[in-house]
């Protein structure tokens, strides 16, 4: 679970920190537990279920731009926040796996 809140910071962290971003955060920390949850009861392994929960919820952008919450702050010429495609949650999960300090 913590491996989706750090997710979940991340995606955040370029963003303006407004009552409305914070308010849409909690929303989707929220959904994403509840996700999380669900997929253990369902018997998914650890890795499995955040696996999934990050994919699913994947880059926060467009529900953004759709919810006029605001815009993703320009750094260095980029205006979007990077999405993991599914195989880089993959390896980002091996790794915290193998690395029992993140455990």
């Amino acid at each position: 679970m913590d491996t989706i809140i750090v997710y979940l910071n991340n995606m955040f962290a370029s963003l303006p920190r407004t009552e409305q971003m914070v308010m849409l955060k909690q929303e989707l920390l929220g959904n994403m537990e509840e996700k999380y949850y669900e997929l253990k009861h369902e018997g998914k392994t650890e890795n499995e279920a955040v696996g999934i929960v990050i994919s699913e919820f994947g880059n926060i952008d467009e529900l953004v731009s759709e919810l006029g919450l605001g815009e993703v702050r320009k750094e260095e010429g980029l205006s979007m926040l990077p999405m993991l495609d599914e195989l880089a949650v993959e390896g980002f999960i091996a790794a915290k796996k193998k690395d029992p300090a993140c455990s």
